[in-house]
């Protein structure tokens, strides 16, 4: 029986992922040579990491997240770093924790609770990942301050993902 490790997450237009990493090298000049960007086609915003999951929660997964429709996300002017190794270190894009993605996450993960899939407990951290940083720089690259000339995120569309080399929704 073969396991993946699922998320769901919202799919990020290619045009607007190449927009925010374009953005980002610009205003860190020479320190964006100390990022390993990642590419556009792998920009997105995950809103619940599931664990792993066999080949049947993968379809329950998918019936459940095809209820739920487009939403608006809200880019905060703030940059995080964000590491689940000591070693690594990402530099990502805040999103606003606005009522309406609140709700959202509760809801689906209520939802895939209802049909026993068992969700990884973890904080809710939204956020865009857009590279690692090389360690020697974190604190200079996370003390910069990126401006996003517009910051709200339109018609993402909910999708599932594996996390596998250069992921694919799907």
């Amino acid at each position: 029986m073969a396991y993946w490790a699922t998320y769901i997450a919202y799919d990020i237009h290619r045009a607007v992922a190449k927009e925010l990493i374009n953005t980002a090298k610009i205003q860190l000049g020479q320190l964006s040579k100390r990022i390993s960007w990642l590419t556009p086609d792998y920009i997105h915003f995950t809103m619940h990491f599931l664990g792993w999951l066999t080949e049947e929660e993968l379809i329950k997964v998918k019936k459940e997240i095809l209820k739920y429709g487009n939403i608006d996300i809200i880019l905060t002017q703030k940059t995080r770093g964000l590491g689940w190794k000591a070693s690594d270190s990402y530099l990502a894009l805040e999103i606003e924790k606005t009522s309406e993605l609140l709700e959202s996450h509760s809801m689906i993960k209520r939802n895939l609770m209802l049909d026993n899939i068992v969700i990884k407990e973890q904080e809710f951290i939204p956020h865009i990942s857009l590279g690692r940083i090389h360690p020697s720089f974190k604190e200079q690259i996370l003390n910069t301050k990126l401006i996003i000339p517009n910051n709200k995120i339109c018609d993402i569309k909910l999708s599932l993902f594996k996390s596998i080399e250069n992921s694919k929704t799907l």
